[in-house]
């Protein structure tokens, strides 16, 4: 018996070779054009929770905002919540993860 592997290495011989096998592959022995593990993002600048200024750890003035994210299950679903420091009040909209 001889392995998926095996039957795709000699055609990819075969295409080095100027062959034209590659040409019936369903895919074409196309790559994986993204990486495994997902896209890493980025955030360019970010500050770490600890840098942030004293100030808002008081809880002293109006318009410092806590924002958090809960995902459900499987990644069916989200729920953001929003909350001012100060007060206590904020909100939290249900979304939908596509």
């Amino acid at each position: 018996m001889v392995s998926h592997e095996r039957i795709y290495q000699f055609i990819r011989e075969d295409k080095r070779a100027g062959g034209s096998l590659w040409k019936h592959c369903r895919h074409r022995l196309k790559h994986r054009k993204r990486p495994v593990g997902g896209r890493k993002v980025i955030i360019p600048d970010k500050v770490s929770i600890d840098e942030r200024p004293a100030v808002i750890n008081e809880k002293q003035r109006f318009g410092d905002w806590e924002i958090d994210t809960v995902v459900g299950p499987e990644n069916n679903g989200a729920i953001l919540t929003a909350t001012e420091r100060t007060r206590g009040c904020g909100s939290s909209p249900a979304m939908t993860i596509c």
